[in-house]
């Protein structure tokens, strides 16, 4: 029954991503316009930043000169891209504000504060299109690392499930549970994940825990079940991500001890991403996205299989920086008045239009809701709720922290979770 309910679970998923490859849109842009657009980009700030460093600049109350943000398709801000380029060109060297364009610099006409941070994020990250059809990206695709959409949506990872996502990580959890599954028993989780894409469409996780049990009459340390997973990316977009993740978990911990399941589990999952846009009457810059994760997890040996499902939401704003690096050229002159040296050491930086990684300062705050039906046994239900925040510290670095509760049977379940992590971005 419970073989005939996976193999059901199985091609409900398999025909749900068959429908969804064939109408999805196969057109974009190909990898070596995508290349030539960040070579010219990279040139243009290049620009900008020998401007800046020549003490030039617009007048603070020139508003031709200002622009929010840009479309996240390199064509950026003015003093940024193609718009500010047109905009003097063909003026004898003279534009609106009566500078020429190779002395013309941008500047933020508001005020840094707590939710504006003076260094703004820009969104030029881009994610390499498909190029070749599906099958030729997922077997030898070329992969660009990055960790936002091609319109700046900065891709945060979940605590409980793994995105759709393709990245290059280093993730260390730290993880205390207490009253584990309804036990005077205390875990401690140390785990080290390492996720790994090796195509444009195709990437792997692996997971190794070690675990700590405390209770009052027994102790336990050692490793627990080792976990793989494969990743396909079936579906991309702008603000729509869909991939499988197909987890297997070999029994490598000590079941007589509690550090392990006591055989292999298999759990292919369906996990969705999804950009819901920003709200007018929040008055920072900020994203919401939503994660969406179901599938079976099945034991090989028992035959025992539950429904697992996950909801994520994510609200993201670029915040302060605790740790400030230093670039040169940060577009307000060096040497101006009001903008000296002082600008220069402390508001520095462009942000690269290939960067990976997030914009130092990146501050998201995590809700999710986690599932388990089983469809073995009493066929009991287990649900928890999870909220925590994630911050950048630079563009290759990530803490974490967050608390998972049970919402019902509290005694078969867990006190609560807590978690802290870190994570690096190659």
């Amino acid at each position: 029954m419970q073989r005939s309910s996976l193999g059901g679970w199985l091609a409900a998923a398999y025909l749900f991503a068959a429908v969804a490859l064939y109408c999805s849109d196969a057109r974009a842009q190909s990898y070596a316009e995508l290349v030539e657009q960040h070579r010219e980009l990279t040139a243009r700030l290049r620009a900008m930043e020998a401007a800046g460093l020549a003490g030039t600049q617009v007048p603070r109350g020139d508003d031709s000169a200002h622009a929010h943000e840009s479309d996240g398709h390199g064509e950026s801000r003015p003093g940024h891209g193609d718009e500010a380029h047109n905009e003097h060109e063909g003026h004898d060297g003279h534009g609106d504000d009566e500078h020429g364009d190779d002395e013309w610099t941008w500047e933020d006409p508001f005020t840094p504060g707590w939710w504006r941070p003076s260094d703004e994020y820009r969104p030029y990250s881009w994610m390499a299109p498909p190029n070749e059809g599906f099958l030729r990206d997922l077997l030898r695709g070329q992969f660009v690392e990055t960790h936002r959409s091609s319109s700046g949506t900065p891709w945060v990872h979940p605590f409980t499930i793994e995105p759709p996502h393709l990245h290059r990580d280093l993730f260390m959890f730290y993880k205390y549970t207490k009253d584990a599954e309804g036990t005077t028993i205390d875990e401690h989780e140390a785990e080290i994940h390492l996720d790994w894409a090796l195509t444009r469409r195709f990437g792997i996780l692996v997971a190794a825990p070690f675990l700590g049990l405390i209770g009052p009459d027994e102790q336990a340390t050692g490793f627990g079940d080792i976990e793989i997973a494969p990743r396909v990316v079936l579906i991309e977009s702008e603000r729509f991500f869909l991939a499988t993740n197909i987890f297997i978990t070999a029994p490598t911990g000590d079941d007589s001890r509690d550090l392990g399941a006591g055989e292999t589990t298999i759990a292919p999952l369906l996990t969705s991403w999804h950009d819901l846009g920003s709200l007018d009457r929040i008055p920072w810059t900020h994203w919401n996205t939503a994660y969406l994760n179901v599938g079976p997890e099945s034991g090989v040996g028992s035959g025992e299989t539950s429904l697992v499902y996950t909801a994520v939401f994510a609200h993201s704003f670029v915040g302060p920086k605790l740790i400030f690096p230093h670039h040169h050229g940060n577009g307000h002159g060096a040497g101006n008045g009001s903008h000296g040296e002082e600008a220069h050491e402390h508001r520095g930086g462009t942000i690269s239009p290939m960067g990976p990684g997030y914009p130092p300062g990146l501050t998201s705050v995590i809700v999710e809701f986690n599932g388990q039906s089983e469809f073995f046994g009493e066929r009991q239900t287990y649900l928890q709720f999870l909220t925590g925040v994630s911050y950048i510290l630079t563009d290759s670095a990530e803490v974490r922290f967050g608390i998972n509760f049970p919402l019902n049977r509290l005694k078969e379940q867990m006190d609560a979770q807590y978690i802290l992590g870190f994570s690096y971005i190659f």
